[in-house]
């Protein structure tokens, strides 16, 4: 997990419709759908990030088509890797 895991876990968590601590749960409950994909795609970022920090890492998309089409969604999943 990267070091700002309390940051990351609430949006990976809802990603995945696990249960959150109510403080966690506060940082999710109330933003709008544009604002809470766009906090997802962020911690997925970090967490690929933090992942390929420490070793070669392969994320794999599924049926990733229709989300391309989708600037909102397109951005984080298009953008290249930083350069080390």
């Amino acid at each position: 997990m990267p070091a700002d895991a309390d940051d990351v876990l609430p949006f990976l968590a809802t990603l995945l419709g696990l249960a959150l601590p109510s403080d966690a749960d506060e940082r999710v409950r109330y933003l709008e759908p544009p604002q809470l994909r766009g906090q997802t795609f962020g911690a997925i970022a970090r967490l690929a990030q933090a992942m390929a920090a420490d070793r070669p890492t392969v994320l794999v998309f599924d049926d990733v088509r229709r989300a391309l089409d989708r600037p909102d969604v397109a951005g984080p999943i298009g953008e290249p890797a930083p350069a080390n």
